[in-house]
């Protein structure tokens, strides 16, 4: 319930604030802070069919319950790409590209740390 809160006074808020331009390097950022969204959704999916056990302890218990289902995890990537890219949007461009790089940071390391534990990426 907090979460669609949150989303929905997003909704509201943003319209009121002016947005800065975005550039191709702004674009290209977004666009592989999403790509790598999407990537670390589908190896989270790979444990969802894999080990459901993983999700009875850890951090991603907190995000998704106990026995998350793929629709929750998929409703969970595009609400958290549509989110990012709003932010996105709406930060002061000589803010954006910081936002991106740590977005992209710390994806690279979710997702690098699912490959490290032998969860493949297949679409």
């Amino acid at each position: 319930m907090k979460f669609t809160i949150i989303i929905l006074s997003l909704l509201f808020v943003s319209p009121a604030c002016p947005a800065d331009k975005w550039d191709n390097a702004d674009v290209q950022r977004e666009v592989a802070a999403i790509t790598l969204n999407v990537m670390d959704g589908v190896t989270t999916e790979r444990i969802l069919d894999e080990i459901k056990r993983a999700f009875e302890a850890g951090p991603a218990r907190l995000l998704f319950g106990d026995r998350p289902s793929q629709a929750e995890l998929a409703g969970v990537v595009v609400v958290s790409s549509a989110l990012h890219a709003t932010v996105t949007h709406y930060l002061p461009a000589k803010y954006r590209q910081y936002w991106q790089w740590s977005w992209i940071a710390v994806k690279v390391g979710v997702i690098g740390n699912n490959l490290h534990v032998g969860l493949g990426i297949q679409f």
